[in-house]
């Protein structure tokens, strides 16, 4: 399923670390990218409950609480709160949402958990004229049936490295090829846009990418054939696919240059995590 536009995957500030850190889920995940991933969760998570909430009556009067529970606090606690009410706007109009941010240490992998209340009655319950659903419930309420499992799919985090650069992405599941690049010029969308000082890359279309049925893949475009293009030192010819690792090495070089000479190399390491 593709993920609306809204969580656009983000470069991170352009500052050197001395270190990449570990991307796995839990206490190695980059700030960044743990406040990626919730935003991705708490988007699938919210629109299947406002999708289920859509068969019951006075569906309209719900008031949704949305408890996030995180090993760290968001950088942009607002953005959960836009996100929710966007989503809520356009699958449940007239219902509200009120995001609860809680920070716990002891949150299991991966990092993060999300509970939305109330739970949903079984569809029309309840006497005439009075509401089927209570405006808040607490932990110690049981739910009136057993709670579906949760949806589960893969999201990618992927670090591209250059020297003490490090730049950080997350890659949504989807079976679209997203744009992968520098002097990309004005993209929406989710994109892999590399900051246009990093003049290891060659500018313009070039490269997509996609994380699918759990594989990320980098493709070469048509455009600018002039460039070669390698993959962890595979040849990736223009309208071809290839794979990537778990970590490797992007590379760069004129097709009229001999080999080695005016090359330029990019690496990267690739995370598959869990998204609820």
């Amino acid at each position: 399923m593709r993920l609306p536009g809204t969580i656009v995957v983000a470069v991170a500030a352009p500052s050197p670390e001395a270190n990449v850190g570990g991307t796995e889920p839990g206490r190695n995940v980059s700030g960044a990218v743990l406040d990626s991933i919730v935003l991705l969760a708490l988007e699938r998570s919210l629109g299947a409950y406002c999708a289920e909430a859509r068969n019951h009556r006075d569906a309209h009067t719900l008031l949704i609480r949305a408890v996030v529970v995180t090993m760290r606090p968001p950088a942009e606690p607002g953005l959960l709160q836009r996100l929710a009410g966007r989503i809520v706007r356009e699958n449940l109009p007239g219902a509200r949402v009120r995001v609860h941010i809680d920070r716990q240490d002891n949150v299991a992998a991966p990092g993060y958990r999300i509970t939305l209340h109330p739970p949903l009655p079984e569809p029309g319950t309840g006497p005439p004229g009075t509401a089927t659903m209570p405006e808040s419930s607490g932990p110690e309420t049981a739910p009136c049936r057993p709670e579906p499992a949760p949806v589960v799919t893969t999201a990618a985090a992927l670090t591209l490295v250059y020297g003490d650069w490090r730049w950080r992405y997350l890659l949504p599941e989807t079976d679209q090829w997203l744009p992968f690049g520098r002097g990309l010029g004005v993209t929406t969308g989710t994109i892999v846009r590399i900051p246009d000082f990093a003049a290891v890359v060659p500018r313009g279309r070039l490269l997509l990418i996609r994380h699918h049925a759990g594989v990320t893949r980098l493709h070469r475009c048509n455009e600018r054939r002039n460039y070669l293009v390698r993959v962890d030192g595979r040849a990736l010819p223009p309208g071809h696919s290839l794979p990537v690792g778990t970590s490797g090495r992007i590379t760069y070089g004129l097709s009229a240059a001999r080999t080695g000479a005016g090359q330029s190399e990019v690496g990267y390491k690739l995370l598959t995590t869990e998204v609820r």
